[in-house]
């Protein structure tokens, strides 16, 4: 399953009444898409605030933990200002994402990242609230290797171990003629 992105302001609650939030699982799938509700940049900047550290680190963990799959990474804009800036400063923010999953030790072919301006908004674009949303860094599943090989230096080697090799489509892994439904 893919992580789950939310920003939720708790100004209400008690021990004896908490707050309660229900979280859509999302199949991790090729073409699923998941809003990075936790990065921000000052207006008109792109250079990551510190506390999109823990979401990133979430992202990083995600790309650690799912070998096999590869992503785009997104940058998106409202439509206020100039349509040439709003592209730039997407791309570059959607590249910013990229550089620390980078230095953090995330393989680059595993990676993309692309700026789409203003020309895809998820919301209106006449309140500020729909702007704010529209205003985003995202990911986009690109890719989920079929064969992935595991705990070993190369494919020869999993051969060696009598491995014949993991099919992560469907979540099925074949060992030794045995099927596992776990991953």
């Amino acid at each position: 399953y893919l992580f789950y992105s939310e920003n939720i302001e708790l100004l209400s609650g008690t021990p004896e009444q908490p707050f309660l939030k229900n979280v859509p699982m999302k199949k991790l799938l090729v073409g699923e898409t998941v809003v990075l509700k936790n990065v921000f940049f000052e207006t008109n900047k792109y250079d990551l605030k510190d506390e999109s550290r823990v979401e990133l680190m979430k992202l990083h963990s995600f790309m650690q933990n799912n070998p096999a799959v590869s992503i785009e990474i997104s940058g998106h804009t409202d439509n206020v200002g100039n349509d040439n800036d709003n592209q730039i400063l997407s791309e570059n923010r959607a590249q910013a994402i990229y550089n620390f999953l980078i230095e953090n030790g995330i393989e680059a072919d595993r990676l993309s990242y692309k700026g789409y301006g203003e020309t895809q908004p998820i919301d209106t674009n006449d309140t500020e609230e729909g702007r704010a949303n529209n205003r985003r860094s995202e990911f986009k599943v690109k890719e989920i290797t079929k064969y992935h090989w595991t705990d070993a230096k190369s494919q020869e080697e999993m051969y060696g171990l009598g491995i014949e090799g993991a099919y992560l489509g469907e979540a099925v892994v074949v060992f030794n003629g045995y099927y596992d439904e776990k991953l």
